[in-house]
């Protein structure tokens, strides 16, 4: 076995996890994001079709979605990978 193309194949094999790791905290990051922006938008949709004048439900949902991204993350980070 030579021992170049050990050290290759390791150096792949750290290219993948690294690839794989941006990848599950890349999309960790979008689905946060997206709970949060979701609810903010949704509840200034709904503050405004109703014509509330103070945005509760803007703020109802923006913590909805806080607690829903934080949730994803306390869950992802329990994940065994």
């Amino acid at each position: 076995m030579n021992p170049d193309n050990n050290s290759k194949e390791d150096g792949a094999e750290a290219v993948e996890e690294s690839a794989n790791a941006l990848s599950r905290y890349g999309s960790l990051g979008v689905q946060m994001a997206i709970c949060i922006v979701g609810g903010i938008l949704l509840g200034h949709w709904l503050d405004r079709s109703i014509g509330w004048k103070f945005p509760v439900l803007t703020l109802v949902l923006l913590f909805l979605g806080t607690g829903a991204a934080f949730w994803i993350g306390i869950r992802a980070s329990r994940e065994k990978h």
